[in-house]
């Protein structure tokens, strides 16, 4: 895919919130649009439409005559991706509300891939859960878990998935008697597809990070694969190495 240049307005919505970081606290005053056009080198329209971003992100109120206004610190999601909590717990950290829209529950027929990644052998029969999660309303990540359908009872309606399950795989299983015990874990960056922009309001082509994860049961078998896209502005991964001592000096794992 090429690269995409990110566009001027999400650029100066970036040193707005740098600026947010730096020098406000929630109820802070913003400089006015000509302010911060003036300061920063850009139209008076770019910054509207950088503000806008940043309202619909619940970081800043805007107030028809009167300016905007700093609503929260626009802190990133943060968690190190050698014991991912799940997402839901991810978003309470940072004080939000979490939220799931859109969710689907389909059947469907494993293709070769996904085959492989669940060992489904001859049963290529799984269960498939879209959905878009949300904090405090606003969309942070776009997920898809697959699951072997022979672990499942029946196939669930999405109103019973989130009533019963409170939208958690794990409770699912769990209710089955399969607990999960380890997970494979990948994450790269890929670029957002058209689809994908408008699930996350995102430009087509931004950056974004994909998370995708095998999880298995205590007996080894593979339970679940996930993909899950996570916006850029909302999260940060990162991963703890550890030295090892040898005979010749310290490397590191």
């Amino acid at each position: 895919m090429p690269v995409v240049a990110r566009p001027i307005f999400l650029q100066v919505k970036d040193e707005i919130v740098a600026m947010i970081e730096a020098a406000h606290q929630p109820g802070d005053r913003l400089p006015s649009e000509q302010e911060l056009a003036t300061r920063l080198g850009v139209s008076r329209s770019t910054v509207r439409e950088a503000l806008r971003v940043l309202e619909n992100q619940g970081i800043i109120a805007r107030k028809h005559g009167v300016g905007s206004f700093v609503r929260r610190r626009a802190g990133m999601i943060q968690s190190g991706i050698e014991e991912l909590s799940s997402i839901t717990d991810l978003i309470r950290q940072l004080g939000m509300e979490p939220g799931t829209t859109s969710l689907v529950v389909r059947s469907e027929r494993a293709d070769a891939r996904l085959a492989e990644r669940l060992g489904l052998g001859d049963d290529l029969d799984i269960v498939t859960f879209d959905r878009i999660r949300t904090a405090d309303g606003q969309p942070v990540v776009y997920g898809r878990d697959r699951v072997p359908a022979r672990l499942m009872p029946r196939l669930l309606s999405p109103e019973e998935f989130l009533t019963r399950y409170a939208g958690s795989l794990f409770r699912m299983l769990a209710a089955q008697r399969i607990q999960v015990e380890l997970v494979r874990a990948d994450i790269r960056p890929v670029g957002a597809d058209r689809a994908l922009s408008r699930k996350l309001g995102l430009t087509e082509g931004q950056p974004l990070l994909l998370l995708e994860q095998v999880h298995y049961s205590e007996d080894g078998d593979a339970v679940a694969f996930g993909e899950d896209y996570f916006h850029p502005d909302f999260f940060h991964f990162s991963v703890i190495r550890r030295a090892m001592r040898t005979e010749g000096g310290i490397r590191t794992s």
